[in-house]
């Protein structure tokens, strides 16, 4: 089978465009109206789209069926000030600038709600998408994606409580997935509430080995993994959407751990240089050159899949200074404690929209950031081979300019 993104032939596109534009219709025109959508059919016949309507909609649906709840609200609002220090210079687009952090969540509880892996829509037993509580949370139902498809059929239906969180990569788990777990806890459920966590894109033996640690058994959950899953879920507790990277989150991760953090694992100082070795793209090109000349300030070289979360949270709660490239092996800086550091290293010309999120994390923990561009790099094409992808470009540091700063940075060289 040609993969879709090599099918480049005008008439094989433009029939796929019509059969897409004839599938739009039936959804919104006729399925949609007739309320299909209950039985796996067609699209969810309309979206809320705004906080505000959510809100009342619950409110409006909770006056006769006390099933329907939104509770346990964390609003947090702080301001990102500018990196302490910018070593080299980018691209206009690849730049960072202060702002005004609001991270808002909290959790809703509906009954007999449906999941859809495809675009993680949430959809309510009405018909209505609850855009805060699922991707493209502002996207009005006429051009949701969910109109290109026909039949999501259900797949499993779930009696009784159901909490639904985001596994998928390491950053959007901890951020987002067990931040909802976290919210569920404050909020006064138990884990004993709950007779399945349903985990959307769950990697068995990476996310439970995490979720443990929070005194979720592997039993207890349940995999949306295949596009085509629709879920049915007699009661539903999920939270919205959201991006949390303030003190809330490090505060709770650490609360509600139920083992005790060990001591640094042996060999490990107060400075360390996450590698990303293992990884397939934003490599460093010269790592061997950067360590050298790290070694000599006291830096130890470490790649996060070498030890368990737990130790890798013991680590980043006891060292002082962190350095790194850019990626989801800096997600654990949440962990570090204010006044400590972090050196991150980026392609000048990285301008994706998430070049900002270790520096955010970073400066709502109150830790002292610097950010160090690499001005060459390997580029490569995107997924699609359509366009260059800055943003994961395998990147080359300059060993003297590096130097110098650790010579600013530090009076005594190998001190810890």
């Amino acid at each position: 089978m040609i993969p879709e993104r090599l099918i480049t032939n005008p008439s094989v596109l433009k029939a796929r465009e019509a059969v897409k534009k004839g599938v739009h219709w039936i959804n919104y025109h006729l399925f949609r109206r007739l309320g299909l959508h209950y039985y796996g059919f067609g699209m969810p016949r309309n979206a809320i789209t705004s906080w505000k309507n959510l809100e009342q909609y619950i409110q409006k649906k909770g006056e006769n069926n006390r099933s329907y709840k939104l509770l346990g609200a964390v609003n947090e609002n702080y301001e990102i000030g500018y990196p302490d220090k910018v070593i080299g210079h980018s691209s206009p687009a690849a730049s960072v600038e202060p702002s005004q952090i609001n991270a808002f969540v909290a959790l809703i509880q509906i009954p007999d709600a449906s999941i859809y892996y495809r675009d993680f829509m949430l959809v309510s037993n009405d018909g209505i998408l609850l855009g805060p509580f699922s991707h493209w949370p502002a996207m009005p139902i006429q051009l949701h994606s969910c109109r290109s498809k026909i039949n999501y059929r259900i797949t499993q239906h779930y009696s009784g409580k159901s909490l639904l969180i985001r596994g998928s990569l390491y950053y959007h788990f901890l951020f987002e997935g067990i931040a909802t777990l976290l919210l569920a806890l404050k909020s006064g459920y138990k884990l004993d509430d709950f007779d399945q966590v349903i985990l959307w894109q769950y990697k068995p033996g990476f996310h439970d080995s995490i979720l443990q640690y929070f005194g979720v058994p592997a039993s207890k959950i349940v995999a949306l993994n295949h596009i085509n899953d629709h879920v049915r879920c007699e009661t539903l507790v999920s939270a919205n959407f959201f991006d949390n990277k303030g003190p809330w989150l490090r505060e709770n991760l650490l609360n509600f751990l139920k083992v005790p953090i060990p001591p640094l694992p042996t060999g490990i100082g107060k400075r360390i240089f996450i590698s990303r070795n293992n990884a397939g793209v934003r490599n460093l090109l010269n790592e061997e050159g950067v360590m050298a000349v790290l070694r000599s300030y006291g830096f130890v070289c470490i790649c996060n899949e070498d030890y368990s979360w737990l130790e890798q949270v013991a680590i980043m709660t006891q060292v002082d200074w962190v350095m790194g490239v850019h990626g989801s092996n800096l997600s654990n800086i949440v962990f570090m404690k204010p006044g400590t550091s972090l050196i991150e290293l980026r392609y000048y010309k990285h301008d994706n929209y998430n070049k900002d999120l270790y520096y955010q994390i970073a400066k709502a923990q109150q830790v002292i950031y610097y950010l160090m561009y690499a001005q060459k790099g390997e580029e490569h094409m995107n997924l699609n081979g359509r366009y260059i992808d800055h943003a994961n470009a395998d990147i080359e540091i300059d060993t003297i300019i590096l130097e110098h700063l650790l010579a600013e940075l530090f009076v005594n060289k190998s001190s810890n």
